[in-house]
């Protein structure tokens, strides 16, 4: 709140102040009426000339409120009403009998209210005039009375200047308050972007579970909005923590989207009150990272071996092609001609494969609809495989940021992998759509084989693993990579049949 905003203070105080002079006409109306017999009047008491004051300063306060309200309550008017208000109680004052009825000290609220209101000389001003009529009625009453004038002068000048004092004092703070109000707003909305633009799901807590803050990455995981409570797993290890402080050793099941976590929780300060911050990890993220250093070491390795190998395998190829140019050889020597041949053709592409291993294509990223893509490559297949039967599910408009070179290279793999595990008759579905959770497009390749058991599957995109004798566990494995390097995600699905999910990231990141 502002204190001498001209809008919110000035009107408020001068309602007040408006109500107060009504009370005390009143009051001094009922008390000169009905107790005048009790008090100590001078013989120079006027009742007639009281009362009649007395309903000129009514008349004037309702006067000057009208006046106040329809000036807006300017500087001018307030100077005026409270000078008016000055002249009329030391009139008061002056007709019930001078200094010595204590009426005079009324002045004193009127004086005060201009030390808040009006600057400081226009509130000095009004000291002076009130003081100067004070003088000049106790030189009309009783000269004897000019001690008492005098001290009351000194308080009349003496309020004005410790109600101005603290009034710019109040200014400035309100000066000083605003302007870090202002810098605690833009720290508020500096934190808050940083926050949000934080990868990390973060969450503010009150101890209680209350969600306080949340970033969008902690949205996307818990699918909660601010003013509701934690999930059940996640408030569960929060009281745990409370009670013992040992951070949560195991994973969190926090949804079927995102089915295990890593959390830790931290106090914003010391206090026993103090609110709780959250961090959390997909741990697969997590376990994907632990595998590329594993593998970048591997991929090294198995890079090197592989430019090894190609040279005698090229000498090997080169001696049976000669050798099968030889028209003295049977046919059996040409089927073992034959077997070295394939043989070497499969060696060749394991050799590609693990070279490309090694190699970190650079990502181009860009934003196009899945719809074109998804149709050409399986116009393609079609074409290949007319024993095979496609099926496509898709929006009309639904927009991926991806390389389109990798999604190619991935798309075919996966329906190379379909149409080799589909079961007769070989049907391959592809079903596109949007996570409604995240707002996340996906992929779905779905062939009528029966799909991994659980065991193949924990073993699914580890490189060289394999369950064909002429396969080189490879290709799923360089899929998942094509995905994590434009931030996709590619999973196997336990539902029975051989169904494969890439779940792309939001379109709109950067």
């Amino acid at each position: 709140m502002q204190l001498f905003d001209a809008q919110t203070f000035r009107p408020r105080v001068i309602a007040i102040f408006m109500t107060y002079r009504l009370c005390l006409a009143a009051i001094l109306f009922l008390a000169y009426w009905f107790m005048r017999d009790t008090f100590l009047l001078p013989s120079s008491f006027d009742p007639l000339q009281f009362y009649v004051l007395l309903g000129v300063y009514v008349i004037v306060i309702f006067l000057s409120w009208a006046a106040m309200w329809g000036i807006k309550q300017e500087q001018y008017s307030s100077t005026a009403v409270l000078l008016l208000d000055v002249l009329l109680l030391n009139g008061l004052a002056y007709v019930a009998g001078g200094p010595t009825t204590g009426l005079h000290t009324l002045v004193l609220v009127p004086i005060a209210l201009a030390g808040i209101l009006l600057p400081t000389k226009s509130a000095f001003f009004i000291a002076a005039v009130s003081t100067s009529v004070l003088v000049y009625s106790t030189f009309l009453i009783d000269i004897a009375n000019a001690p008492q004038v005098a001290v009351l002068g000194v308080i009349e000048f003496a309020t004005v200047a410790l109600v101005s004092y603290l009034r710019v004092r109040l200014t400035r703070s309100e000066q000083l308050a605003k302007a870090q109000e202002l810098d605690i707003r833009e720290l508020q909305i500096l934190n808050q972007q940083v926050i949000d633009r934080l990868r990390t799901p973060i969450i503010v807590v009150t101890r209680k579970g209350l969600i306080k803050l949340q970033n969008q990455s902690a949205q996307a995981i818990c699918l909660l909005s601010t003013n509701q409570r934690l999930a059940g797993a996640l408030l569960s290890a929060l009281d745990k923590w409370l009670v013992s402080g040992k951070q949560p050793e195991a994973e969190l099941a926090v949804n079927d989207e995102f089915p295990s976590v890593t959390v830790s929780f931290r106090a914003l300060t010391d206090d026993s009150a103090s609110d709780i911050m959250i961090f959390m990890e997909d741990a697969r993220s997590v376990a994907q990272q632990a595998q590329q250093l594993k593998l970048a070491s591997l991929g090294r390795l198995t890079a090197s071996i592989a430019h090894e190998i190609r040279n005698p395998l090229s000498a090997i190829r080169h001696a049976e092609q000669l050798l099968a140019e030889a028209e003295y050889l049977s046919d059996p020597d040409r089927q073992l001609l034959n077997m070295i041949e394939r043989n070497c053709q499969r060696v060749d592409g394991i050799i590609n494969n693990v070279l490309q291993l090694g190699r970190r294509q650079s990502v181009n990223s860009e934003r196009f609809d899945l719809g074109p893509v998804m149709q050409s490559v399986i116009e393609d297949y079609r074409s290949r495989f007319a024993q095979v039967s496609f099926e496509v599910i898709k929006p009309e408009q639904l927009d991926i940021r991806f390389d389109q070179s990798q999604l190619l290279q991935l798309l075919n793999n996966l329906l190379d992998n379909a149409v080799r595990h589909a079961s007769e008759p070989k049907t391959v579905q592809l079903q596109a759509g949007v996570v409604e959770a995240t707002q996340q497009p996906y992929l779905d390749i779905i062939d009528s084989g029966e799909g991994p058991n659980d065991e193949v599957r924990k073993q699914l995109f580890e490189p060289f693993f394999t369950t064909e004798s002429k396969g080189t566990g490879l290709g799923l494995y360089i899929c998942r990579e094509l995905a994590i390097s434009n931030q996709a995600e590619l999973s196997c699905i336990a539902d029975g049949q051989g169904h494969f999910r890439v779940l792309f990231s939001h379109p709109d990141r950067r």
